[in-house]
């Protein structure tokens, strides 16, 4: 089976070029024009955010330039990413905002109390490797909630590709590894002609 999806030991080079090239486009749809991403991300936002718990305790895996920040209690989130020239959008564009500049994909154990991890198109540009240890890293905290948002289209993963597709049932299966799933509920909807999907998995 091709493990597509950019490998741990590259992550940080790769975003970091791409974030050096395109600037603040980086992180939305192949750099497509702001006024473009801002419509696209709206739909994405309102779609995302009527179903996620936005008083929890958040961690916000790979925040990018903080699209997603303001829908979150300002005292409960942290929004962290490997790219600095992204971190620091965010912090400009969301200063009542916390955010933290990660030296690896994987955690650590320096974070704070988290209630909530979430993530939007985040891991699908990952290996499964590097999705295993970010979620083995992430096991170490005691969470109620896992909030993915990623495209589960069906197609062909392809070597040397920086994206890597999964079903909802593959990444149920991921996070199945590491976290004792209570409940999980999954939404799906068509968005610039593909299919993407939030997965909910509450803990307890």
């Amino acid at each position: 089976m091709i493990d597509a999806g950019i490998p741990k030991d590259y992550v940080i080079k790769y975003w970091n070029l791409r974030a050096l090239q395109q600037g603040k486009l980086t992180v939305g749809f192949a750099g497509t024009p702001i006024a473009e991403q801002d419509k696209r991300y709206k739909i994405r936002s309102e779609f995302i955010m009527s179903h996620v718990d936005t008083d929890l305790a958040t961690l916000d895996y790979g925040c990018g330039v903080g699209r997603y920040s303001k829908f979150f209690d300002k005292d409960r989130y942290l929004g962290v990413d490997i790219t600095k020239q992204l971190l620091d959008i965010a912090i400009e564009e969301n200063p009542e905002y916390s955010y933290r500049l990660l030296t690896s994909p994987t955690l650590g154990t320096v974070l704070p109390d988290i209630e909530q991890f979430f993530t939007a198109t985040v891991l699908q540009h990952n290996t499964d490797e590097t999705v295993r240890c970010i979620f083995d890293s992430l096991s170490r905290y005691t969470l109620k909630t896992i909030a993915i948002y990623e495209s589960t289209m069906n197609m062909h993963n392809l070597a040397n590709s920086h994206m890597h597709f999964r079903s909802i049932d593959e990444y149920y299966r991921l996070v199945n590894e590491y976290f004792n799933i209570k409940e999980r509920v999954n939404y799906t909807h068509i968005i610039h002609g593909s299919e993407h999907s939030l997965m909910i998995y509450n803990l307890y």
